[in-house]
This record gives C-alpha cells, sequence and structure tokens, in this order.
C-alpha cells in the first residue's frame, strides 16, 4: 500500500519523509493504513515521518474536507 502510494506519487521513501508533518499525501496515507491494516501507531509516526502518535490518530481520524464547490465532469 505505501509502495503503490509512493510510485502513484513519484515519489521516494525519503521524499516521503521530507514533506511537511501534515501533508496530504501523508494524512492521506495515514488514514487509509488505520482505516485498512492493523499497523500501530507509532509504527507509522517513525516510517511516515508525521510527527508524533498523539497528531496522527486526530488526523487520521478526521474526515476529508468536504468540497462546496460544485463538481462538473467535462
Amino acid at each position: 500500500m505505501i509502495t503503490a502510494t509512493l510510485c502513484q506519487e513519484r515519489l521516494t521513501s525519503e521524499g516521503l519523509k521530507r514533506l511537511a508533518v501534515q501533508h496530504r499525501i501523508k494524512v492521506g496515507l495515514a488514514q487509509r493504513l488505520r482505516r485498512e491494516t492493523t499497523l500501530d501507531l507509532e509504527w507509522m509516526v517513525q516510517e511516515l515521518g508525521v510527527g508524533s502518535w498523539k497528531s496522527l490518530s486526530h488526523q487520521s481520524n478526521k474526515e476529508p474536507p468536504i468540497s462546496t464547490q460544485p463538481e462538473f465532469n467535462l
């Protein structure tokens, strides 16, 4: 799952760690890992470089913001 996300975003594991703590890629990946795996929060913090386990827990439990803009499929 992590490797697939890195390939899709054209990142390396080091590149992922260099991104900001609250970057959309990191938060999205953490949310998906929490939802679909039983990985330990502390492991995710270390591997993703997302700060503390408390902030990761808070961010991964948040729902993505709902857009108020209408979507146009052109």
